[in-house]
């Protein structure tokens, strides 16, 4: 099973189409925008979602 953060970095890296992600950086320095934080609050939903149901 992955974890939380697995999750979202998961999702960071195809919404960013990066190979990889540090997760210690700050979002700005990955290349988040005030657009992609509308994306990564539906991605934190979902995870949170999953993580419940499961």
């Amino acid at each position: 099973m992955t974890t939380t953060l697995d999750q979202l970095s998961c999702g960071i890296r195809e919404m960013l189409a990066l190979e990889e992600v540090d997760v210690d950086l700050p979002l700005s320095q990955i290349g988040i925008d005030s657009l992609n934080v509308v994306e990564m609050i539906i991605l934190c939903q979902q995870v949170v979602a999953s993580r419940t149901i499961a």
